[in-house]
């Protein structure tokens, strides 16, 4: 399913936990899932990669829709926030496909690393985000558009914890 045709209620990135760069696919484990195709510039960027203070790397669980990257959000969904979060300015760089390959997009229905670049630095309150082997996947923070905020949060208090 193409963004464009996701209902506004559910245009939300969660994110689960962290990642870090030693839990990374390597070159090899790349290569034998995929070679040679249009994916390889992705690759080569992922490969080259090096983190920055100002960004994230994230579990972010299954792929809302089909989202080319770079793709910008301008809300933080905090459920644990008494009015839901707040603004920032974030754009998905590059995306890990079932955690191993990366790809030109947010994949529909597929589990999800993202690396998240915030304009500034990332949000104090992503500093508690567990690690990937201990984390209990419960939703509690998501990118979205601000203009989608209320819709989303509205679905999400009336939904199952888990994504």
């Amino acid at each position: 399913m193409l963004e464009k045709d996701c209902p506004r209620n559910k245009r939300f990135l969660p994110i689960h936990c962290h990642i870090t760069k030693e839990q990374f696919p390597t070159e090899e484990l790349i290569h034998s899932w995929r070679s040679g195709d249009s994916v390889d510039q992705y690759i080569q960027k992922y490969l080259h990669w090096e983190k920055a203070e100002n960004e994230l790397v994230a579990y972010c669980g299954y792929g809302y829709a089909e989202v080319a990257v770079p793709k910008s959000y301008d809300y933080l969904i905090d459920q644990n926030d008494p009015i839901g979060g707040f603004e920032v300015k974030a754009t998905v760089t590059q995306v890990l496909m079932n955690t191993i390959l990366p790809y030109d997009r947010i994949v529909h229905g597929y589990k999800m690393v993202c690396i998240i670049t915030f304009e500034k630095e990332v949000p104090a309150v992503l500093g508690g985000l567990s690690h990937f082997e201990v984390a209990d996947m419960k939703r509690r923070f998501g990118l979205c558009a601000k203009a989608d905020k209320e819709l989303i949060l509205d679905r999400l208090s009336q939904a199952d914890p888990l994504l």
